[in-house]
């Protein structure tokens, strides 16, 4: 009977002289393998019945087989064609590295050859890389193009990392030394991101740079609004609310009365302890503001009655 050995390869496309591994699976004949020959396609080879490595110094495409003899005599061999892409090059260009309080630190990094490629959509952007960059006190981004405002003095390094599908693993030492100046604010801005349909949050109105972000998709946000010394409200016209801890943006409590036909017609607003929001049929809506529990309820016209402007505080 026939021997069907087949090869299963770590990474393919592998970047060339990153290391990958070949797994043998065999089937029929005898189920006693007595031979196992690994031809590597670039004139080496290896025998052996378990995973095995190989390095490709120079970019191809190489074709690999391993061929199996079993107890009976029966030959068989499996094989594959194994894309080695250029070795990854990335070139950070950094700027704002030192100076004096506030500082904006940037950086973009050009990349090449690995198995990156132009993403779709997205004109001078790569797939299949990842590009990130992390200092001390969890402050951290992703992407090609990046900054970060370092609104006090001091002294910290960083990481610059570049990774591909390929294998290709690239890190960067990053410095930023800022002496005294004048702190940029330090309380939080909160924003409605309407290319994420999301909210972002920066570290003031002087350094409008996104820190932390979160999804609040799906649905348009109909309105935001920070209530003093409590959460940020966020509103969808489907019915959705959200309560948002304004620093971290986690969400505290959530309310959701979509499944009972009610939609929002207006923003949030917040007086003495309560989230008020006008709703389709002339209700509104009071929603307790520590715990989104519903407070009262009140219907202010005849039915059909729609509300057509936000609450006036």
């Amino acid at each position: 009977t026939t021997v069907y050995p087949e090869i299963t390869a770590s990474l393919s496309p592998v970047d060339a002289g990153i290391p990958v591994s070949f797994t043998p699976r065999v089937v029929g004949g005898s189920n006693d393998y007595v031979n196992y020959t690994w031809n590597f396609g670039d004139g080496n080879t290896a025998w052996g019945n378990r995973t095995v490595n190989q390095t490709y110094p120079s970019p191809g495409t190489y074709p690999v087989t391993l061929t199996v003899t079993d107890s009976d005599g029966n030959v068989g061999t499996g094989s594959l064609n194994l894309t080695v892409d250029p070795p990854l090059t990335a070139v950070p260009t950094l700027s704002g590295t030192e100076g004096t309080a506030p500082q904006l630190f940037q950086g973009q990094v050009s990349l090449s050859g690995g198995t990156t490629a132009p993403a779709p959509g997205l004109p001078g952007t790569l797939s299949n890389v990842t590009v990130g960059w992390t200092f001390p006190g969890g402050v951290r981004g992703s992407g090609q193009v990046f900054s970060h405002l370092f609104p006090f003095p001091g002294s910290v390094p960083g990481v610059l990392f570049v990774n591909d599908t390929g294998g290709s693993r690239l890190t960067f030492p990053l410095s930023e030394n800022v002496t005294g100046g004048t702190p940029a604010y330090s309380w939080p801005v909160l924003r409605a991101d309407p290319s994420a349909d999301g909210l972002a949050r920066g570290p003031g109105p002087l350094a409008p740079h996104v820190q932390a972000q979160i999804d609040l998709a799906p649905g348009a946000i109909l309105g935001l609004v920070t209530a003093p010394d409590g959460p940020v409200l966020v509103a969808y016209p489907s019915g959705s609310l959200w309560a948002l801890d304004p620093t971290t943006l986690e969400v505290r409590w959530q309310v959701n009365l979509a499944a009972q036909g009610v939609r929002f017609v207006g923003g949030p607003a917040v007086a003495d302890g309560s989230v008020f929001l006008p709703t389709n049929g002339g209700k509104l809506l009071a929603f307790n503001l520590t715990t989104g529990n519903e407070d009262w309820s009140a219907s202010v016209g005849a039915p059909g009655m729609t509300f057509l402007s936000p609450l006036p505080f």
